[in-house]
């Protein structure tokens, strides 16, 4: 029967690795600093002959503690009561690196290591750092639930807390608290307003590296800009370097524009241009319609002079595609047909559909307001709902529609609409011979021409998350450089527009057969990292994912719209 892993505190946590990785027990012992010494010495003479230089660390041990503790161990036994003194071995430590232990709280006993400057505890469960130690000057919390910060360290020089829960609130105390503080990382955390990181900037005046990547805030109109304008002593955002030219885009922020209210909407366009491999996605169409002739009751030899045309085109001749997105509220929106009079075969028999004229289902372009609104609940919040949806991928649908049937003579109107099959002869050409369709009822009919779901995937959009455009134009950025002070006084009054340059993104998206959909690697993109590309076929879509769109004549949907349509998915 396999034991479950409770949850630890920081102090039980490090008496287990302890033991594992060196045998030792910590007991209340007080520590005797002499008598270790005399311990260590006879040992040493024990092991060599008197006079001999015992080197017990290597030069190069790059601060391993648990190395150098363990040689201790082989020399007195883990039974020594110097060695396996608490007081001795939470001194000892300069570095511990405890990831992935379960720990669920940073409890007063962690205030006992007075030597350690660098602690790892990422990938575990904390919600809160409620102690440190006194010296630490390097604090890495990566991957936990952290939301809250409720000790001081004015020693703490980097705090690594991307990947936790902390929100505006979080990272003020962290400013607080921690105020000569040379680098932060806050990436894909909850942060979503500026004006948090104007109070942070007034507490971190040393602050130099600062990475807000992957956060909600990011994707706020000239982001670089406003944050340079309310913290300019950060010298790396983002991992970016902050050019000269930016800090000088930056003086054309006024203060009010830099803590200015969250725009109403931010429009996406979505630009799709080629599918390829289409054959991937068809391959039960065509095996369909293969059967279909092998069955025929005329199994005619093709015509003098007439060439086998592709089977993918031959069975899908006259059918179209339709694809649906799913937009940041989690409505789908259903884009127009595309023929396959479109599709263009190569001599290797590899296959492109041409998708540089994909509509909306109405004709409209691809293009979507979405919503921005401000809401205490997350899940109802839209700039929150936008990065969520970047960070998970867009889901992708594609539907297939069988050719529609040639209209039927007047005599064949006076049939029946009980299902039946005609028989062609051998005089009708074999095109028309295979193109004649069964005749059937209209609901029938309707129902044969649904488009049915044959595939699908996930796109990942996280890169729109790493923001470096400016959005400043050349006229203001001269206004500034030429120095005159009347016209840097007119750029400033007149500001940066609104809304920033159109930010674009284009990407390959993996598009599977319906019935591989729901594999790992394609509904969590990022696995593909782990467990390597997808080495059956699949489709890719060529598609262009653009933040902050142009305007257009026609009037997006809104969400609500959305909503309101059945589509399926």
């Amino acid at each position: 029967m396999l034991c479950r892993k409770v949850p630890l505190t920081f102090r039980d946590a490090f008496a287990a690795v302890l033991q594992s990785q060196t045998g030792l027990v910590m007991c209340a012992a007080p520590f005797n600093e002499e008598e270790m010494s005399r311990d260590l010495k006879s040992r040493q003479r024990l092991d060599g002959y008197a006079g001999d230089t015992v080197e017990l660390v290597p030069q190069d041990r790059c601060r391993e503690e648990f190395v150098e503790l363990m040689g201790l161990v082989e020399k007195l036994g883990p039974l020594n009561r110097n060695l396996s003194s608490e007081a001795f071995v939470k001194s000892f430590f300069k570095s511990l690196v405890l990831r992935q232990l379960l720990i669920q709280q940073l409890d007063d006993d962690i205030a006992k290591f007075t030597n350690l400057t660098s602690l790892d505890v990422s990938g575990n469960l904390l919600t809160a750092i409620d102690f440190l130690p006194p010296n630490l000057r390097f604090l890495k919390a990566y991957n936990n639930n952290i939301s809250k910060i409720a000790c001081s360290a004015a020693s703490l020089c980097f705090l690594g807390l991307g990947h936790n829960a902390l929100a505006g609130a979080g990272v003020g105390q962290a400013a607080q608290h921690f105020p000569n503080l040379l680098s932060m990382d806050v990436s894909y955390t909850k942060i979503a307003a500026l004006k948090d990181m104007c109070n942070v900037g007034t507490c971190l005046q040393k602050l130099r590296h600062l990475s807000l990547e992957g956060c909600p805030l990011v994707l706020l109109p000239h982001y670089r800009l406003k944050l340079l304008r309310v913290m300019p002593s950060v010298e790396m955002l983002d991992g970016m370097p902050v050019s000269e030219e930016e800090r000088l885009d930056a003086q054309l922020v006024s203060m009010s524009q830099a803590l200015a209210p969250r725009p109403p909407f931010l429009r996406v366009a979505f630009r799709p241009s080629v599918l390829a491999n289409v054959r991937s996605l068809l391959a039960e169409v065509v095996s369909k319609h293969k059967a279909e002739l092998l069955t025929a009751s005329n199994k005619l030899a093709p015509e003098p002079g007439q060439k086998d045309k592709d089977p993918l085109v031959e069975a899908c001749a006259g059918g179209a595609l339709r694809f649906n997105f799913q937009l940041p509220c989690g409505a789908w929106a259903e884009s127009s047909d595309v023929s396959f009079d479109d599709i263009e075969i190569t001599g290797n028999g590899q296959d492109s559909l041409n998708l540089s004229h994909l509509k909306r289902e109405d004709g409209s372009p691809l293009i979507f307001d979405v919503g921005l609104q401000d809401s205490e609940d997350e899940a109802e919040d839209g700039l929150f709902q936008l990065c969520h949806w970047l960070l998970r991928g867009m889901a992708v649908s594609v539907f297939y529609r069988r050719a529609l049937p040639r209209a039927p003579v007047d005599d064949e109107l006076a049939q029946s609409n009980v299902l039946s099959k005609r028989r062609s002869t051998v005089s009708q050409p074999k095109s028309e011979r295979l193109s004649i369709p069964l005749m059937m009822t209209a609901e029938a009919l309707q129902e044969a021409l649904k488009p049915v779901v044959i595939g699908g995937g996930v796109t990942l959009l996280d890169v729109l998350l790493r923001r470096t455009e400016t959005g400043v134009t050349e006229e203001m950025r001269a206004a500034v450089h030429e120095g005159n002070s009347s016209a840097v006084a007119e750029a400033t009054e007149l500001s940066l527009p609104e809304l920033p340059a159109p930010s674009h993104f284009e990407v390959d998206a993996l598009v599977v057969p319906q019935e591989r959909r729901l594999e790992p690697e394609v509904q969590v993109p990022q696995a593909q990292t782990v467990l390597g590309k997808v080495s059956r076929p699949a489709a890719s879509l060529r598609i262009c994912i653009t933040l902050y769109a142009d305007a257009v004549v026609s009037a997006p949907s809104t969400a609500d719209e959305l909503r309101t349509k059945a589509t399926p998915k």
